[in-house]
């Protein structure tokens, strides 16, 4: 998997990166403005993320059922092939995990 870093919302090329040969690819979609269906497009293989990871974002104040819609929303536009829900980077440690959960369980 290759980690596209967008770190404190630096902004990266992410297409410069589709050349990179990677079973999967994560970027800040938040901070690119590249979802994940784009993403899928641009890499043309599996994609990791779609959840912005910084602090007050959703992932972090966001409600159960905020979390949950969003969740699907990214599985509607972006499909289940090929597609990981995760953070943008990774998660603070005091993301409540039950957060998590609702994410995960929206996901089935």
């Amino acid at each position: 998997m290759l980690h596209i870093c967008g770190y404190e919302h630096y902004h990266n090329n992410v297409r410069f990166y589709a050349k990179y040969p990677c079973k999967a690819y994560n970027w800040a979609t938040h901070t690119d403005n590249i979802t994940m269906k784009q993403g899928k497009e641009i890499f043309a293989a599996c994609v990791c993320g779609g959840f912005d990871n910084n602090k007050g974002a959703l992932i972090d104040k966001g409600t159960i059922e905020e979390l949950t819609q969003y969740t699907k929303d990214i599985i509607k536009d972006a499909g289940r092939e090929g597609l990981i829900i995760g953070a943008d980077c990774t998660i603070p440690s005091d993301i409540d995990y039950a957060r998590l959960c609702a994410i995960r369980d929206a996901g089935k």
